[in-house]
């Protein structure tokens, strides 16, 4: 780890943490899922800095902002150049781009993977690291596939004394929900490079001291929320055709499949995880656990092209 850089953000301490704090306090929650006055905050400081950036957005209140139009810089943004006093690393190799997206917690592509359909030649890369938390002990380097559904239960619908003349859509639901439990019985085979990992002495002592106990089990099995499966290693086809027979027993109910998202992987002792790895400790933290996940995350997007991509906060 360059010295310099650790003093520079020692020096810049102060404005690092006020800056993150107004950032916190932007509401982009899920529940509305408008991140326009975090990525205005965003912007201002950019702006502010002089640093260039492009805005594109699949929709309106979800902006997304990459490494902006290497011709608009008066010097390259990649040089290492030092220049009125603005500093930037000397020995900086090749490109280093920055995306801050939106969207990320749906997993419906409005973000990354948007700018992959926008602007693929700018997220080609040889390696990336998500800013996605992990712990500072652990670097996540796999994550559960998802399927996300929607179901719904359509009845005639009646009072409760003619209850006989109607069946009860909530009642329905819930022997529906009851039956799409089952599925977290339906079988899970992880990847070689996967189980062997996980198999080593040690490893899940390692891993439940970190993630919790229970946890090291979670990518091994099917998990079934309301209306979310995930999974790691399963048959998928396999998975929608058991859903849909499910759901076909009940003639009231219809079944709408809103995306599937196949488990996703990069080395675990590829040069990215040592790198990332050695760095952690050259920061005199001890060294990480690399731990597969079991949520959705945006590396997925990289994996599934072959470019490893790791998470680490």
């Amino acid at each position: 780890m360059n010295s310099g850089i650790l003093n520079w953000i020692e020096r810049d301490k102060s404005e690092l943490v006020n800056f993150c704090a107004a950032l916190v306090r932007c509401n982009t929650s899920c529940s509305h899922g408008d991140t326009r006055s975090a990525m205005e905050l965003i912007k201002n400081y950019f702006a502010a800095e002089g640093i260039d950036f492009q805005e594109l957005a699949a929709c309106k209140t979800m902006p997304n902002l990459p490494a902006g139009d290497a011709s608009a810089w008066s010097v390259k943004p990649w040089s290492g150049t030092i220049k009125n006093g603005n500093r930037l690393k000397d020995n900086l190799r090749g490109r280093l781009t920055l995306t801050l997206v939106s969207d990320e917690e749906s997993g419906w592509g409005r973000g990354t993977g948007f700018l992959f359909d926008k602007v693929p030649d700018m997220m080609t890369a040889d390696g990336v690291l998500s800013g996605e938390p992990s712990g500072v002990d652990a670097i996540s380097f796999s994550s559960k596939g998802c399927v996300q559904i929607a179901v719904k239960v359509r009845t005639r619908g009646a009072i409760a004394g003619y209850s006989n003349e109607s069946k009860n859509a909530v009642e329905l639901a819930a022997n529906l929900i009851r039956d799409l439990k089952g599925l977290e019985d339906f079988p899970v085979t992880l990847p070689d490079e996967l189980r062997s990992f996980m198999d080593a002495d040690g490893y899940k002592a390692a891993h439940e001291r970190i993630r919790g106990a229970g946890h090291f089990e979670q990518p091994a099995r099917v998990t079934v929320d309301i209306c979310t499966i995930k999974g790691v290693g399963t048959d998928v086809e396999g998975l929608l055709d058991e859903l849909r027979r499910i759901v076909a027993n009940y003639p009231e109910a219809a079944l709408r499949i809103d995306g599937v998202d196949l488990p996703d992987i990069s080395p675990a002792d590829g040069d990215l995880a040592q790198i990332l790895s050695d760095t952690v400790v050259e920061l005199g933290k001890a060294r990480p656990l690399l731990t597969p996940d079991i949520a959705l995350s945006d590396c997925r997007y990289w994996r599934y092209r072959g470019t490893p991509a790791l998470r680490y906060l």
